[in-house]
């Protein structure tokens, strides 16, 4: 995890944010067509697949339109910065979120991808 990356991310938000540090993690999300907006509906998803990180439903329109366009297994991931935590507790920072995501896909494919 690059920290510095990520403090610049933070400190290049202009406006008000949360005072939680921003942090990067890897691995399994779900994904479906619908809001989880409860803690019991995480509780049942989370038990099945212990490795998950979380949940979205963003991510499944990604997969969903690679699948509509003949990829049977699509060669596709996503990246993005967490809002809230599949409860009651909805929290209204998406612009901040989509910042956050962009500014480290920005990293990921200018340090990662166009790196040769």
């Amino acid at each position: 995890q690059n920290t510095s990356v990520l403090n610049n991310i933070y400190s290049g938000w202009p406006a008000s944010k949360p005072s939680n540090v921003l942090r990067a993690h890897l691995g399994p999300m779900a994904s479906g067509p619908s809001v989880v907006a409860s803690t019991s509906a995480f509780n049942s998803i989370f038990p099945q697949h212990r490795k998950l990180i979380g949940i979205d439903m963003e991510s499944y329109a990604l997969f969903e339109a690679a699948r509509s366009f003949g990829c049977l297994e699509p060669k596709v991931f996503t990246m993005k910065s967490v809002v809230d935590f599949a409860d009651e507790n909805k929290n209204d920072i998406h612009d901040y979120a989509c910042y956050t995501s962009s500014q480290a896909f920005k990293f990921f494919v200018e340090e990662y991808l166009l790196r040769n």
